[in-house]
């Protein structure tokens, strides 16, 4: 006999579904040119029912960010790698990467929505926040690599993961992120 799933469940279960939806909707309209009534109706819901859930697409978007942050959060910490800062560096990238491929469709809709002023306005706290976060981690690796112009080499260090994660997500089935991966190890790590 199946169980009844207790409303709090269900209510949990409908949510996940309108992010789910709304991710891949995003991804292959953009932001601005995804309206709720398109969320509704691939979530197989009313329009009613969706606002129940979520005040409009803004908070949708919310929830999809802040779902994906602790996943890009979690690629940026080291976590029990021990030994040699070159060894942590490599292990670094592997994660970020890995966090890209495992999250594909996120980044897909991240990389075509984040330059939209909507998303700009909307998000802006948490993306300024996000790169700080990641700024302070690179930097921190950069210091254990022996980096004094560490800040720097930070952004520059940031603005090539950033550019490859986007070329790995438009590219990912003859994008050579082994070959990449090395080569902005071997630049970054001093002999």
């Amino acid at each position: 006999m199946a169980k009844e799933k207790s409303p709090k469940t269900e209510k949990s279960d409908k949510r996940e579904k309108i992010v789910k939806v709304s991710l891949q909707l995003f991804a292959r309209h953009g932001y601005e040119n995804t309206t709720i009534r398109m969320i509704a109706q691939e979530s197989g819901i009313s329009l009613g029912l969706l606002y129940i859930y979520f005040g409009g697409k803004h908070e949708v978007l919310k929830a999809i960010f802040d779902i994906s942050v602790i996943d890009i959060k979690n690629s940026f910490m080291i976590k029990g790698e021990q030994g040699r800062a070159e060894s942590k560096f490599a292990h670094l990238l592997d994660q970020i990467f890995q966090a890209v491929s495992k999250n594909h469709l996120f980044y897909k809709m991240f990389f075509g929505i984040r330059m939209q002023p909507a998303v700009q306005k909307l998000l802006n706290k948490e993306l300024n926040s996000l790169q700080a976060y990641i700024l302070a981690n690179l930097e921190s690796m950069l210091v254990e690599l022996g980096y004094n112009n560490y800040r720097h080499e930070a952004q520059v260090l940031y603005a090539c993961l950033d550019g490859c994660s986007h070329q790995y997500v438009m590219h990912s089935r003859s994008y050579p992120i082994d070959q990449v991966k090395k080569t902005i190890h071997g630049h970054f790590v001093k002999s």
